[in-house]
């Protein structure tokens, strides 16, 4: 799965282009650190039966009505289900816990090696396991947009501030410009820091 986390900049982040290299590593962390923050957040609860209902998983198997137990499609054997969605023998629970990522400054992917959620059951083809762990709401898009935004704003700190010169319109301006603007009253010094505004996208 990926996440993209559009980041609007403001203040001092607009006035230093030699920071650029920086700032496109700053983004390329934070983007890995919301992939690692989705998985602490809410992996785990895609295997209950509380995300089951949450993120509208699609119809499972159904018990036998005598048996109360359901037909295995590799050995035939009957067995009780386990009440846990995307769960049979634990062993796709456990491959994903070693996930990976990778971060570019647009982009973060997390990768789950997980074969079994590729399969489609017979009991309902249209199933897609794989869909239903990447489900992402939107109450948890912006939670993750928020971490990203407050990661954002402590690494920001590191830029410190900077002397600027701002006119009457609230718009910062240098050179011969600033000072007549100055000069005329116009404009008055200030310090500015650096701000981002983030926002999340798949």
């Amino acid at each position: 799965m990926s996440f993209t986390l559009n980041v609007q900049f403001t203040g001092i982040m607009k006035l230093r282009r030699e920071d650029h290299g920086k700032i496109q590593d700053m983004k390329r962390e934070v983007l890995a650190s919301m992939g690692r923050e989705w998985h602490a957040r809410y992996y785990d609860l895609h295997f209950t039966p509380e995300g089951a209902k949450k993120y509208h998983y699609g119809r499972r198997f159904t018990k036998d009505v005598t048996t109360g137990t359901v037909k295995t499609s590799k050995t035939g054997r009957r067995r009780a289900p386990n009440p846990n969605p995307l769960i049979w023998s634990g062993v796709s629970y456990i491959l994903g816990k070693a996930f990976t990522v990778t971060a570019t400054p647009t982009k973060a992917t997390v990768t789950l090696r997980i074969p079994a959620l590729n399969f489609r059951p017979r009991y309902n083809p249209a199933l897609q396991m794989r869909d239903e762990l990447t489900r992402v709401l939107p109450s948890e898009e912006k939670a993750l947009a928020k971490f990203a935004e407050d990661l954002l704003t402590i690494k920001l700190q590191a830029f410190g501030t900077r002397d600027v010169v701002v006119s009457d319109r609230g718009k910062v301006i240098s050179g011969a410009a600033a000072t007549g603007a100055l000069a005329k009253g116009t404009a008055t010094r200030a310090k500015l820091s650096g701000k981002a505004k983030a926002s999340f996208a798949r």
